[in-house]
């Protein structure tokens, strides 16, 4: 999809690309990976939004290459993590190579199999910051009815 001047403009002045992020997008592509990640400048509105709400544990449901989830992180207050889930072990392998070139491997946390289970298996007491559902489109009402339970007031 083409952007808009106001994408193009917004991208061009506040979500400049570096190098690790190039690197992600470019590369997925390479490894075969859907051409299917956001946008620089949402990346950049996710960040703010992770910044915002002062988030110290985020969860993303689909790393896909790990584009999103490098914007996610670098958001993280200090000594934060992410957990991102991902179903296919071939897309886990490209981002943790890319949360590794960012120098974010040591607040990633990729788990790989069904994001449904998955998310049965946190505890109810269990409490995140910030959750972003970039998933498979026919999950995204139970995607949300959990989240809606395991994401803090303010979050």
């Amino acid at each position: 999809m083409e952007e808009t001047k106001v994408a193009s403009y917004i991208s061009d002045v506040f979500a400049i690309e570096d190098e690790p992020l190039k690197f992600a997008r470019e590369n997925s592509s390479r490894q075969g990976l859907p051409m299917i990640s956001i946008e620089a400048h949402e990346g950049r509105f996710l960040q703010f939004l992770v910044r915002a709400c002062n988030a110290k544990k985020a969860l993303e449901i689909g790393t896909l290459g790990g584009y999103s989830g490098i914007w996610i992180a670098r958001g993280l207050s200090p000594g934060g993590v992410l957990i991102t889930l991902e179903k296919e072990n071939q897309h886990a392998q490209v981002a943790r190579g890319h949360f590794i070139k960012a120098g974010l491997e040591d607040m990633v946390e990729i788990r790989t199999g069904d994001a449904h289970a998955q998310l049965r298996a946190f505890p109810i007491e269990t409490q995140f910051d910030f959750v972003f559902i970039d998933a498979e489109k026919s999950g995204y009402s139970d995607y949300f009815a959990w989240a809606v339970e395991y994401v803090r007031v303010g979050g």
